[in-house]
Protein backbone atom coordinates (compact mmCIF):
# COMPACT_ATOMS: atom_id res chain seq x y z
CA UNK A 1 0.00 0.00 0.00
CA UNK A 2 1.58 3.35 -0.93
CA UNK A 3 0.39 6.64 1.05
CA UNK A 4 0.33 10.32 -0.30
CA UNK A 5 2.98 12.13 0.47
CA UNK A 6 1.47 15.34 2.04
CA UNK A 7 1.34 18.67 0.55
CA UNK A 8 3.64 21.40 1.97
CA UNK A 9 0.72 23.08 3.65
CA UNK A 10 0.24 19.87 5.57
CA UNK A 11 3.90 20.24 6.99
CA UNK A 12 3.96 23.64 7.69
CA UNK A 13 0.76 23.20 9.68
CA UNK A 14 2.48 20.06 11.57
CA UNK A 15 5.26 21.73 11.76
CA UNK A 16 3.31 24.78 13.91
CA UNK A 17 1.30 22.90 15.66
CA UNK A 18 4.11 21.06 17.31
CA UNK A 19 6.07 24.16 17.97
CA UNK A 20 3.03 25.68 19.58
CA UNK A 21 2.83 22.35 21.85
CA UNK A 22 6.32 22.29 23.29
CA UNK A 23 7.37 23.66 26.16
CA UNK A 24 8.39 27.14 26.36
CA UNK A 25 9.82 28.41 29.93
CA UNK A 26 8.75 31.73 30.71
CA UNK A 27 11.21 34.76 30.13
CA UNK A 28 11.51 35.15 33.88
CA UNK A 29 12.92 31.26 33.78
CA UNK A 30 15.45 32.57 31.47
CA UNK A 31 17.25 35.02 33.23
CA UNK A 32 19.60 33.40 35.47
CA UNK A 33 18.73 33.19 39.27
CA UNK A 34 19.73 34.90 41.85
CA UNK A 35 23.15 34.27 43.18
CA UNK A 36 23.05 31.68 46.58
CA UNK A 37 24.78 32.27 49.50
CA UNK A 38 25.13 28.56 49.98
CA UNK A 39 25.93 27.09 46.73
CA UNK A 40 27.71 30.11 45.06
CA UNK A 41 29.46 32.28 47.73
CA UNK A 42 30.42 29.94 50.66
CA UNK A 43 32.89 27.93 48.16
CA UNK A 44 34.76 30.45 47.06
CA UNK A 45 35.30 31.96 51.10
CA UNK A 46 36.09 28.79 52.33
CA UNK A 47 38.63 28.15 49.52
CA UNK A 48 39.90 31.29 49.18
CA UNK A 49 39.44 33.57 52.03
CA UNK A 50 38.98 31.25 55.39
CA UNK A 51 42.75 30.50 54.76
CA UNK A 52 43.68 33.49 56.72
CA UNK A 53 40.30 34.95 57.08
CA UNK A 54 39.02 32.76 60.47
CA UNK A 55 39.45 33.14 64.26
CA UNK A 56 43.19 32.33 65.43
CA UNK A 57 44.49 34.05 62.55
CA UNK A 58 42.31 37.20 62.28
CA UNK A 59 44.74 39.39 64.47
CA UNK A 60 47.17 38.61 61.26
CA UNK A 61 44.35 39.91 58.65
CA UNK A 62 42.99 43.01 59.69
CA UNK A 63 41.06 41.83 61.95
CA UNK A 64 38.86 40.48 59.76
CA UNK A 65 36.79 36.73 60.68
CA UNK A 66 34.65 35.09 57.58
CA UNK A 67 33.58 32.27 59.73
CA UNK A 68 30.00 33.45 60.13
CA UNK A 69 27.55 36.37 58.60
CA UNK A 70 27.69 38.12 61.75
CA UNK A 71 31.66 38.22 62.23
CA UNK A 72 32.46 38.95 58.50
CA UNK A 73 29.89 42.18 58.94
CA UNK A 74 31.24 43.27 62.78
CA UNK A 75 35.26 42.63 62.31
CA UNK A 76 38.40 43.71 60.63
CA UNK A 77 39.66 47.02 60.24
CA UNK A 78 37.22 48.12 57.44
CA UNK A 79 34.08 47.08 59.22
CA UNK A 80 32.08 46.11 57.54
CA UNK A 81 33.74 44.97 54.95
CA UNK A 82 30.45 43.82 52.58
CA UNK A 83 27.71 46.59 52.54
CA UNK A 84 24.83 44.85 50.79
CA UNK A 85 23.27 46.41 47.68
CA UNK A 86 26.62 48.30 47.34
CA UNK A 87 29.69 46.50 45.58
CA UNK A 88 31.42 49.57 44.76
CA UNK A 89 31.61 50.64 48.56
CA UNK A 90 32.40 47.86 50.01
CA UNK A 91 36.07 47.35 50.80
CA UNK A 92 35.84 43.46 50.61
CA UNK A 93 35.34 44.21 46.60
CA UNK A 94 37.94 46.61 46.75
CA UNK A 95 40.45 44.47 47.97
CA UNK A 96 39.66 41.41 45.83
CA UNK A 97 39.44 43.77 42.75
CA UNK A 98 42.46 45.27 43.35
CA UNK A 99 45.85 45.06 41.17
CA UNK A 100 47.79 42.23 42.40
CA UNK A 101 50.58 44.08 42.53
CA UNK A 102 49.21 46.39 45.30
CA UNK A 103 49.65 45.55 49.11
CA UNK A 104 45.80 45.65 49.95
CA UNK A 105 44.64 43.34 47.05
CA UNK A 106 43.19 40.16 48.41
CA UNK A 107 43.55 37.06 48.43
CA UNK A 108 47.25 37.11 47.94
CA UNK A 109 47.93 35.09 44.48
CA UNK A 110 48.22 31.85 45.33
CA UNK A 111 44.85 32.11 46.18
CA UNK A 112 43.35 34.79 43.55
CA UNK A 113 40.39 34.63 42.11
CA UNK A 114 38.72 33.56 38.49
CA UNK A 115 37.03 37.18 36.84
CA UNK A 116 33.64 34.18 37.19
CA UNK A 117 34.01 34.37 41.19
CA UNK A 118 34.89 38.23 41.16
CA UNK A 119 31.31 38.41 39.74
CA UNK A 120 29.82 35.83 41.85
CA UNK A 121 30.89 38.18 44.65
CA UNK A 122 29.91 41.18 43.21
CA UNK A 123 26.39 40.65 41.89
CA UNK A 124 25.79 38.51 45.61
CA UNK A 125 26.54 41.74 47.28
CA UNK A 126 24.77 43.96 44.46
CA UNK A 127 21.56 41.44 45.18
CA UNK A 128 21.33 42.34 48.92
CA UNK A 129 24.50 39.94 50.33
CA UNK A 130 21.77 37.47 51.55
CA UNK A 131 23.92 35.06 53.89
CA UNK A 132 22.42 32.73 56.44
CA UNK A 133 22.67 33.47 60.08
CA UNK A 134 22.21 30.31 60.75
CA UNK A 135 24.34 27.18 60.99
CA UNK A 136 23.77 27.10 56.89
CA UNK A 137 25.42 30.48 56.89
CA UNK A 138 28.65 29.07 59.20
CA UNK A 139 31.84 28.26 56.98
CA UNK A 140 34.99 26.12 57.64
CA UNK A 141 37.87 26.46 56.64
CA UNK A 142 40.09 24.01 54.28
CA UNK A 143 41.40 21.24 56.62
CA UNK A 144 39.55 22.58 59.48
Amino acid sequence: MRFAQPAPVTLILIATSLAACSHTPPESNLKSSKVSFVRDIAPILESRCLVCHHQANAPKSGGLNLESRQLALSTGRNSPVIIPGDPDHSPLVTSITADQDRHASMPPIAHSLSHAQLKLIKTWIKEGAEWPANSKGDLSRPGS
